[in-house]
């Protein structure tokens, strides 16, 4: 070992140099690198500007698409049915515009459809007019007939009547502007003569209904909606206006009529032919032709659009946080959005080219600095680690020699006090001198003994001799070694161990076994000390577990415990720090372990696990 560390740090001179020149031409090699990425990073800067607004663009134009295609359900049911909402819904339809519902009125500003539902509703005749038909004539004949049997409170002629002048309804086309006023006004009547059932009030006005033949009759609210080119602007308002009377009457909901009315607008200047997605009135619709011949689109709001855009390329991790993008600028004119780019903003992007410079500068400043900077930490790195082996390598050596040197001293005050013990014996004065002398001798002996083993199991130095060892026996050994070396009263406790023989060092298991048995007396104030030692053998190992009845480990000090030179912070007990410690590498030389099994208030245990059989194979310096 000692030839390896002096291979390892005698490192050649040639070699060091080499190790120089290498970084020389990294370093030219480096600034190649550098020149190079600054050229690539200001291409990128730009690629990724022209990127990220072609990737906007195809995504605004498929997020509107995908807009469109999400409310076909609702741009036909709009278009089938005039209850239904068509607000932000766009459809053209044989070249007119279906959706948002244009009111096409009648122009002038007279009121025939008033002045014909006052009269029916008055119980005057219905106005002459020079076009009078056949079915119009019949439908007041039986209008009449209704209000007859309403006078007469007749009810099976009222109902009779009633669904009399209904068939007629269903088989016999009238003119709007006849029919709705018409029916408004017998419905008023009728809810003031007569009690009708909601239900048939609800399909008259709202739902429709079908008479037994299977003609549908169209509901009013959808009528008065639909057929606005049957009169004037201010007929058609007052209409809906006596409408919603009657249904509040009636206590039928009126909300989706009303909401309706408002939603007539003007319409969008879409172009006569056009074959590609258009944004027309100045962004703010989105249109599309189908292969069905019409035109579908929905209200946008433009700069909504691009920042869900954003919104969404952000979560797909394609946009900085920081950037963004701006609508790009559109007309009154229609414009394709097949094209249609973003604008970017990126603080990122705008500052990067200066950046890009900036970093090549900097880089290509520092690269010389950066090499003299490395050799000379090589330099001072490889002398300070000679200079920490070196102080290592004399540490270890002194403490081996001090350790040797007090070896033999020590073993001459000992044989000294045994012999002042003899010549003592029988004097009472000072006879008990000679055993504490002893005692305390074995004491330092034993603090020398684990300093000198550590610096061996440390260093390597070591030389394991396995031969069978009885368990008991060793036990026994260190027992007898602990009652002649120990101040304090010990009960010990065998519990019939069985007689076990291992492959161990047994100097070193005595050595484990002692240093594990003189840490529990040490850290225990209690008197007598009571120690516990069983064996129990599994199928290929054996265990040897030691407790005590001290006051347990601090839950703070139990990753320490085998930490060499390690002492609990504020302990009163005396030691080196080492007995653990040695004795964890003394288990781990013989194949084995030491572990604390469970401490706590009543004491604890160390448990030492050894193969059954035979240890590591012996190894020599």
């Amino acid at each position: 070992m000692r030839g390896s560390s002096k291979l390892h740090l005698g490192l050649p001179l040639v070699l060091l140099g080499a190790i120089l020149a290498g970084m020389g031409w990294g370093l030219w090699r480096l600034a190649g690198i550098f020149q190079a990425e600054r050229d690539e990073a200001l291409r990128a800067i730009e690629d990724r500007r022209t990127g990220l607004a072609h990737h906007a663009g195809v995504a605004l134009e498929r997020s509107l698409n995908d807009r469109v295609e999400r409310t076909k359900g609702a741009i036909t049911r709009a278009a089938n049915d005039p209850l239904f909402t068509s607000a932000g819904l766009y459809l053209q339809r044989d070249g007119q515009q279906v959706l948002p519902r244009i009111a096409r009125f009648r122009d002038g500003a007279g009121t025939p459809a008033r002045a014909l539902f006052e009269a029916l509703r008055g119980g005057m005749p219905a106005p002459r007019q020079r076009d009078d038909a056949v079915g119009w004539r019949a439908r007041l004949s039986l209008r009449a007939a209704f209000l007859r049997a309403l006078d007469d409170r007749d009810q099976g002629a009222v109902t009779a009547s009633f669904r009399a002048l209904l068939g007629h309804r269903a088989r016999h086309v009238i003119s709007p502007a006849r029919d709705i006023p018409t029916a408004l006004a017998t419905l008023a009547i009728f809810l003031d003569r007569g009690s009708p059932a909601p239900e048939l009030l609800r399909d008259l006005l709202r739902d429709g209904l079908e008479d037994p033949r299977g003609l549908r009759i169209p509901g009013l609210m959808r009528s008065v909606l639909r057929e606005t080119a049957a009169f004037t602007a201010t007929d058609h308002a007052f209409l809906a206006a006596r409408l919603v009377e009657i249904c509040e009457r009636a206590g039928v909901g009126h909300a989706a009529f009303s909401a309706r009315l408002s939603e007539f607008g003007p319409e969008v200047p879409v172009p006569a032919e056009w074959d590609e997605p258009l944004l027309v009135q100045g962004a703010r619709w989105f249109v599309r032709p189908t292969s069905e011949g019409e035109a579908r689109g929905v209200r946008v709001d433009l700069r909504a659009a691009v920042s869900e855009v954003a919104a969404e390329m952000r979560r797909l991790g394609v946009l900085r946080a920081d950037e963004a993008f701006t609508a790009p600028s559109v007309g009154l004119e229609p414009v394709s959005v097949r094209g249609l780019r973003p604008r970017v903003r990126s603080p990122h992007i705008d500052t990067a080219r200066p950046r890009a410079r900036a970093a090549w500068t900097l880089k290509t400043g520092l690269l010389g600095a950066t090499g003299l900077l490395a050799s000379l930490l090589i330099v001072l790195s490889l002398l300070e680690l000679r200079r920490r082996r070196h102080f290592v390598n004399l540490k270890s050596d002194f403490v081996a020699t001090v350790s040797h040197e007090l070896r033999t001293p020590l073993a001459s005050i000992r044989v000294l006090a045994e012999t002042l013990e003899r010549r003592l014996d029988g004097h009472p004065v000072g006879r008990d001198y000679p055993t504490r002398i002893v005692r305390d001798i074995d004491g330092l002996t034993f603090l020398v003994e684990n300093i000198l083993s550590f610096n061996r199991l440390d260093r390597g130095r070591f030389t394991l001799h396995p031969t069978p060892v009885n368990l008991t026996a060793a036990v026994a050994s260190v027992r007898a070694e602990l009652d002649r070396i120990e101040t304090k009263t010990i009960e010990w406790r065998t519990g019939g161990a069985p007689e076990v023989v291992v492959q161990a060092d047994a100097d070193l298991l005595h050595l484990l076994l002692l240093n594990v048995a003189r840490n529990a007396c040490q850290h225990n104030e209690r008197d007598p000390i009571r120690l516990e030692i069983s064996v129990s053998v599994a199928p290929r190992r054996v265990h040897l577990d030691l407790s005590d009845n001290g006051v347990g480990v601090a839950p703070a000090a139990r990753r320490h415990l085998f930490t060499a030179f390690w002492r609990a912070p504020g302990s009163r007990s005396r030691g080196s720090g080492l007995g653990l410690a040695i004795c964890q590498r003394i288990a781990t030389l013989h194949d084995g372990d030491l572990s604390l099994l469970h401490t706590g208030e009543e004491g604890s245990t160390f448990r030492l696990t050894l193969p059954r059989t035979s240890g590591r194979p012996e190894r020599r310096e």
